[in-house]
């Protein structure tokens, strides 16, 4: 389990479940060959494991159908990325096996347009999503910036680091969680919480800024918009040199989170809400979900 499984999967088909309009089963760790007769759709977030190709192939003797859902661009792992190694053999799994599926998801249109020639199923964009009602209701108004992230992303911060120090210089206050950057001397930091717990972790830390830093290569180049949704959910606004891409274009650069006043603050926040309720309103992707589970069942 991990954020994007959290996005996903756990929090959309939950919400689904919930509302009683699907039954939802849950398989943590390893699924046994005749848990699929319980089964008409079987979900995979992210399908590394290459034991999943040969349950992808029972699956069809019993009629389930295979629906993969992908947020990373596996083609293009940096060499440099501190996963490099696992995530290219990985990503040789998820390429046979969105080939498998019935039906594959992608977080955004440039993902899909990298992967799709990989799929002999339907393919789709099905974008992140949240609900007005999981919306921080105020704004943080402090100078606290958080970074969350993992050790493989150290590489974006790095990167940005003329950014981190230029925040830094103008009062602004970090506060790392996941994983510390080795080159920073004493950073406020907290290791990660239970994956289901660490979207309450940030909420109770309310920083008032979310920052994404990402370096400049095609990898980086379809990632979805987690730290914003997740920046709402805080009460934070989400900083980004990458506003240009699908999901971050109501983030704000540094020079606004230093220069900008409570009131422009507050003006961002609110474009920023109306923006995502506007393309990633959990009432209408959940129902593009459903008109997808059908189709693929029909």
């Amino acid at each position: 389990i991990s954020g994007v499984t959290y996005w996903r999967a756990l929090r959309p088909w939950g919400d689904l479940h919930r509302m009683g309009l699907i039954n939802l089963k849950i398989f943590a760790g390893k699924m046994n060959d005749h848990e699929l007769f319980a089964c008409d759709v079987l979900f995979v977030s992210m399908p590394r494991n290459k034991e999943l190709q040969r349950l992808f192939q029972v699956r069809k003797s019993v009629g389930v159908k295979v629906w993969v859902d992908i947020d990373d661009d596996v083609t293009c792992v940096p060499v440099h990325n501190q996963m490099f190694s696992v995530l290219k053999a990985a990503g040789n799994n998820v390429l046979e096996m969105i080939g498998m599926a019935d039906i594959v998801s992608f977080s955004t249109e440039n993902l899909k347009e990298s992967l799709e020639k990989h799929c002999t199923g339907y393919r789709f964009v099905l974008p992140n999503c949240i609900s007005e009602s999981e919306i921080a209701p105020k704004l943080n108004i402090n100078k606290r910036v958080m970074w969350r992230g993992s050790y493989s992303q150290l590489r974006d911060v790095w990167t940005n680091n003329n950014v981190y120090e230029y925040l830094v210089k103008n009062d602004l206050e970090f506060f790392f969680f996941g994983a510390a950057p080795y080159w920073i001397d004493n950073p406020t930091w907290s290791d990660w919480s239970h994956p289901l717990q660490y979207i309450d972790f940030i909420k109770r830390s309310a920083p008032g800024f979310m920052w994404k830093p990402l370096e400049y290569n095609e990898f980086n180049k379809s990632k979805s918009n987690i730290a914003v949704l997740e920046g709402l959910m805080a009460g934070a606004l989400t900083i980004a040199d990458h506003r240009t891409g699908e999901g971050w274009q109501e983030c704000i650069g540094a020079e606004d989170a230093v220069n900008f006043s409570e009131y422009e603050r507050k003006i961002r926040h609110k474009r920023t809400i109306e923006f995502v309720m506007e393309y990633y309103n959990s009432a209408t992707i959940n129902k593009k979900r459903m008109g997808l589970l059908k189709l693929v069942t029909s």
